[in-house]
């Protein structure tokens, strides 16, 4: 699109009647409506009809926000107010047929009349008419009919800097690469033709541009240059946060942070962006939380009606919340927000459901994944949500045949990443074979992120990425492991390379999720690195003095080493913190195993009867009560449990005692991958006994 030597805003620009700052409104409302900020777009309105007067412009604008926020009838007769006006006479029908359509009850004869308007009008409309018309269809997402628009006035008036521009973020916002390259060029003319000041518009658009293209610096230099020319206009710092976000460059997202502060210290971005360095940088969860009660007091006072927003914080905080119940709480306090708003919402309510799971409370989200399925019928998050809680339950059987029902009926639009999950956490509750469950878990994962290809690090690529998902699926890798670390020499294991490569994308972008350094630790410990395992642990437990799962693999870790009374003083540490901990059928496991090699044998024999007793009642709530006690337990450790404690009892020189251990056990893991390493210790048994032949 030709530009015909432009070098200043043509004085008949559309905004000028709004006087000198006429680009920076515009800028700064569209900004707002492109972000579903809508009562702030309203703020900006009412603070420019302050300084400007009640413009037409401007009124349409306020009603455009009240439309967004469902603030339908209101939001009419604004509207119907300014509807002759000559540069909105096609650009208000737009709007209200959007109001009526969204109204409980449709008008349809209203429709129907503003659509005939619409018709008639936009044929001998203003040049300035079809920009407004242009502009109300692009806010409203519908690009392919505001860039016929948008040409069309561009035809009548082709030196019109703000339809160039408006062109340029039509393509840009179309999601398509080709037509980023063409905003792009677009942008670029327009810079390139005119002198200062550039066009605000122009530059955020190119900085745009190059953020999408991941052109970090480029995009850098023109915030910068539109911060200098326009220190007012807050959306250049609000994406100059999001350029520094993408790139990790945390102590500028701070720095940034304290300055958009400075300007507006109630500035929503600059406050989610203070959330999420504490989160997925500083490891400061607890005061993430407060921070987070902050938040959601702002979005109380200055987006009461947005739910969207509400939800949107809900879930993407939940993910990172490595189920810090406080984190949780205020979770749970945004998405009620949210459903007040939306009582009949099935997403909501699945929503609500899922931060039940993350709470280990498996019958309230049962409960509420049932409620939203009598909402929606066809919802496959909610059966999805049903079928994991059957699995937690034991109802193995019922959820088979859900999950059979649902590929079938993905089988056409391809698999999902959930599904492929629940078949392999189905299959590791039914001890089925390991190399079935890895696969189905090397499938999960690329699955999964696939979805975050071309996505750049930002607010979105957190709710994508799922800490909580990957952290889930990592655990049930490291259960298809051996317990014990590879010796010096040996090669890492198929399961142990694929639980790392896993992880890699979480520790790139969030070092402070906790429990993705436990896991790795876990890794570096049976690919036999204990020393950077326990470099890893001791950044866990300094950040959480109660992380129970950080406290088990230490002492395991000392037990591998005979470091005996190391081992008894770490388990020492762990229960002073967290009393629970003897609630983990590991922990009594590493105690049982420390006390035996230690001759302690009735100390070791207390402790490994206490291990099964839980591993036999794994629906007792107690059991639940513990950071990872049902994932990180693997069928190994299963095994381990009932063989160190049939050795004990033989130690205790209780041979009957012995063999009723080792019956259960036969028992338990017949028809599992594991039979046979129970098999074989039973035949020793045997021989010990002194039945030999039975043994073979």
């Amino acid at each position: 699109l030709p530009i015909r030597s432009v070098t200043v805003l043509e004085q008949n620009s559309t905004f000028v009647a709004m006087a000198g700052q006429d680009q920076l409104a515009v800028g700064v409302i569209s900004h707002y409506l492109r972000e579903g900020l809508y009562r702030h777009a309203q703020t900006a309105v009412l603070q420019f009809i302050e300084k400007y007067g009640s413009d037409p412009v401007l009124v349409f604008w306020k009603a455009f926000a009240l439309v967004l926020e469902e603030q339908l009838p209101e939001a009419i007769r604004e509207l119907e107010g300014v509807s002759e006006k000559d540069h909105l006479v096609v650009s208000v029908p737009l709007l209200l047929i959007q109001a009526h359509k969204r109204c409980k009850v449709v008008d349809r004869d209203a429709v129907q009349k503003y659509e005939s308007q619409v018709r008639s009008r936009r044929q001998t409309c203003s040049d300035k008419a079809l920009y407004f018309a242009s502009m109300t269809l692009w806010l409203l997402g519908k690009n392919d009919k505001a860039r016929e628009y948008v040409d069309k006035m561009l035809k009548k008036s082709p030196s019109s800097v703000e339809g160039v521009i408006l062109r340029g973020w039509v393509d840009l916002t179309s999601n398509r690469e080709a037509f980023v390259k063409k905003a792009n060029k677009i942008f670029e003319e327009v810079l390139n033709n005119m002198e200062s000041p550039l066009p605000v518009m122009a530059l955020i658009g190119s900085a745009k541009c190059y953020y999408v293209r991941e052109n970090y610096n480029q995009s850098l230099e023109l915030l910068n240059k539109a911060i200098v020319s326009y220190p007012s206009f807050l959306p250049a710092l609000t994406d100059k946060l999001a350029v520094l976000l993408a790139q990790q460059e945390w102590e500028q997202v701070a720095e940034t942070i304290q300055r958009i502060l400075i300007h507006n210290i109630n500035c929503l971005e600059a406050h989610k962006c203070q959330v999420l360095n504490l989160l997925v940088y500083e490891r400061r969860g607890n005061e993430a939380a407060a921070k987070i009660g902050e938040l959601i007091h702002l979005v109380d006072r200055f987006e009461p009606k947005n739910h969207k927003l509400y939800f949107k914080l809900s879930t993407t905080l939940a993910r990172l919340s490595c189920k810090n119940l406080l984190i949780l709480q205020q979770t749970g306090t945004l998405l009620e927000r949210a459903r007040a708003l939306v009582p009949r919402s099935p997403e909501y309510a699945t929503e609500l459901a899922y931060q039940a799971l993350l709470q280990e409370n498996v019958q309230e989200a049962t409960k509420l994944y049932k409620e939203a399925f009598t909402m929606d019928e066809t919802s496959v998050p909610a059966l999805t949500g049903l079928i994991h809680c059957q699995i937690l339950e034991g109802h193995f059987a019922e959820a088979e045949q859900q999950l059979e029902f649902l590929n079938e009926l993905h089988s056409s639009i391809g698999k999902q990443s959930s599904l492929t999950y629940l078949a392999a956490l189905l299959d590791h509750h039914q001890l089925r074979e390991k190399e079935r469950i890895i696969a189905l878990l090397d499938e999960t994962a690329q699955l999964h992120f696939t979805q975050l290809k071309g996505v750049p690090i930002s607010w979105e690529y957190y709710e994508i990425l799922n800490p909580d998902f990957i952290i889930r699926m990592v655990r049930l890798m490291l259960c298809q492991a051996d317990t014990e670390p590879l010796k010096p020499g040996e090669a890492a294991p198929n399961v142990l390379k694929k639980a790392a490569g896993m992880l890699a994308p979480l520790i790139e972008t969030a070092q402070g999720i906790q429990d993705a350094t436990y896991l790795l630790a876990r890794i570096k410990y049976l690919a036999g690195d204990s020393e950077s395992a326990q470099q890893l642990l001791e950044k866990c437990l300094e950040s959480n003095p109660t992380h129970t799962p950080s406290y088990l693999l230490m002492a395991r870790i000392h037990l591998h080493q005979e470091d005996y009374k190391l081992c008894s003083q770490v388990l020492e540490i762990g229960l002073s913190y967290n009393f629970e901990i003897q609630n983990h059928p590991i922990y009594h496991l590493v105690r049982g195993k420390n006390n035996k090699l230690q001759g302690s044998y009735s100390l070791a024999l207390d402790a490994l009867q206490t291990a099964i007793k839980l591993i036999s009642s794994k629906e007792d709530p107690k059991f639940k009560q513990v950071n990872g006690s049902l994932q990180d337990l693997s069928q190994t450790d299963q095994v381990t449990i009932y063989l160190e404690l049939v050795d004990t009892h033989l130690l205790l020189n209780q041979p009957s005692e012995a063999s009723k251990v080792m019956q259960a056990a036969v028992e338990h893991f017949s028809g599992t991958p594991h039979e046979m390493r129970v098999q074989i210790a039973n035949a020793d048994l045997l021989i010990h006994h002194g039945n030999a032949d039975e043994a073979l």
